[in-house]
């Protein structure tokens, strides 16, 4: 019984021991490198940040509609730039728009604007909101 024991008690420390992670991050960046995400955003909350003056180093996130031109003159929200879902990378690009600068996307119900959100985050976009469709937003729009 003895000889079970001494046998038994080092296999059970061994399973135990390599469930354990040893994986430590290297750097304290790589333990809050966070991949980059789109970020769903409420017309309320939307309207806000718009509204609100930068702090030091930040920007107001860059408002685009991603409907087709036809759509977006029909009524769009005050002060937003019209790049449809088709042309959407090369729109910002054509702006020289920095990666890491805010976006915030809207379309007529929010299909399209996660669809761009989607693209620009694969081409590195990092700071991208989607603020969903026109058809939600409480707030005046302008022809």
């Amino acid at each position: 019984m003895k000889k079970i024991t001494l046998l038994i008690v080092p296999v059970i420390l061994i399973a135990f021991s390599a469930c354990q992670s040893k994986e430590t991050p290297k750097t304290e960046s790589e333990a809050t490198d966070q991949p980059a995400i789109v970020r769903n955003i409420s017309a309320q909350d939307a309207k806000a940040l718009l509204a609100e003056a930068p702090a030091d180093g930040e920007k107001t996130p860059l408002l685009i509609d991603v409907r087709e031109p036809d759509e977006f003159a029909s009524g769009h929200i005050p002060d937003s730039i019209n790049v449809p879902l088709g042309n959407v990378l090369d729109g910002l690009n054509n702006l020289e728009l920095e990666k890491d600068a805010p976006v915030m996307l809207y379309c007529r119900s929010g299909r399209r604007s996660a669809e761009a959100a989607q693209t620009l985050l694969d081409a590195g976009y990092t700071n991208v909101y989607d603020l969903g469709g026109i058809i939600d937003w409480p707030y005046d729009t302008v022809k």
